[in-house]
């Protein structure tokens, strides 16, 4: 989606039409509306579904799970696989 600068208007937000006006610290931002596609297949549900529940695992995790999933980690890590290049 491409934003577009506009001219700054008092409290403007909503959509009307394919333009969106949305209020931020920098003022009224007008940008294109952004169309999803109108099917969902029972793969996309799947995928949500399974997201929707590690999110919530995620929020009931005790300290010690998260220090042990991080020493976990920490073991398994292979590090980035992209190199510096020396300029």
């Amino acid at each position: 989606m491409k934003t577009r600068p506009s001219i700054q208007f008092d409290a403007m937000s909503g959509t009307a039409g394919e333009v969106t006006a949305r209020s931020t610290r920098f003022g009224t931002i007008l940008s294109g509306r952004a169309h999803q596609p109108g099917r969902v297949t029972p793969q996309q549900k799947d995928m949500r579904a399974l997201f929707a529940r590690v999110g919530r695992s995620f929020k009931r995790l005790t300290p010690a799970h998260i220090d042990a999933w991080s020493s976990f980690a920490h073991q398994y890590s292979f590090g980035s696989r992209m190199e510096a290049k020396s300029l």
